[in-house]
């Protein structure tokens, strides 16, 4: 049995979050456009609190779709 062999998980890093100005700078969009996007479930986000967050892992995922790369 390997010594250095580790039983437990890895602990998970918790993702990225980016907030709605953060998506807006990547997309080159309006931070209201970003926004409004989100509410109408057109782009994948979610309210924590009153603000609008964002994983940057669904952001870049979303894009690649757009970009038809699935």
């Amino acid at each position: 049995m390997d010594p250095t062999a580790s039983h437990q998980s890895q602990p998970k890093h918790p993702p990225s979050l980016l907030t709605a100005n953060q998506v807006a700078e990547i997309l080159q969009w309006n931070r209201y456009t970003v926004i409004k996007k989100a509410e109408k479930k057109e782009l994948p986000g979610f309210k924590l609190g009153r603000e609008w967050r964002f994983r940057q892992e669904d952001i870049v995922a979303w894009i690649d779709t757009k970009r038809g790369i699935k």
